[in-house]
């Protein structure tokens, strides 16, 4: 008999604008990642990887940091994941 399958975590329910908000906070306000996964209840592991691919987004642009430039949105994060691979 097949069974239908039920997830045990439910950690791709993750809100991007949350996220966003927590990667602005710690680069823009230089609130550390420790504090702002605590305060948007997000891990830590996650949050770093996403504050260290919206910092190397900066660099690309050769400029420092603004609220418009940062794009934490999970389409551009794959884009760059794969362009790093190769």
């Amino acid at each position: 008999m097949v069974r239908s399958y039920q997830r045990k975590t439910d950690r791709s329910n993750l809100s991007e604008d949350i996220i966003e908000k927590a990667v602005k906070d710690v680069i823009l306000n230089n609130k550390s990642i420790r504090e702002a996964a605590k305060h948007y209840n997000l891990t830590k592991s996650m949050l770093h990887k996403r504050v260290n691919i919206a910092k190397s987004q900066c660099k690309e642009l050769n400029s420092e940091c603004n609220a418009e430039e940062i794009d934490v949105k999970t389409t551009k994060v794959k884009r760059l994941m794969l362009k790093r691979r190769k």
